[in-house]
């Protein structure tokens, strides 16, 4: 009787997995990541997306050194732009506006 209940408990516990992982399965598939190393930023390893991506490689190229190389003031700024929204030629604009605001007084 016990071996049945046994059989029973476990055979119910592995239809529940099984409905668990494609729900997670099908979840997972939603938010897939195509290629992670592509996704990283020059920037202290955070992850942005590609528009975001182009605008450093753009302000890098603007400001002749890396965004890493920065003070914390214009990573501050930078992070602060990309928090409320800016994104392509508004962020890249904005960014070098105040860029050069800090650093011609």
């Amino acid at each position: 009787m016990e071996l049945i209940i046994a059989g029973i408990v476990v055979g119910i516990t592995l239809v529940l997995m099984v409905i668990m992982f494609f729900l997670g399965y099908r979840e997972a598939l939603i938010y897939k990541v195509d290629d992670p190393i592509k996704y990283e930023a020059p920037i202290a390893g955070e992850i942005f997306d590609d528009d975001i991506l182009e605008v450093c490689e753009k302000i890098e190229k603007e400001i002749d050194c890396e965004l890493d190389t920065l003070d914390a003031d214009c990573k501050r700024q930078f992070y602060k732009l990309i928090e409320e929204g800016y994104r392509g030629e508004t962020l890249y604009k904005k960014f070098i506006e105040e860029y050069h605001r800090l650093h011609h007084h």
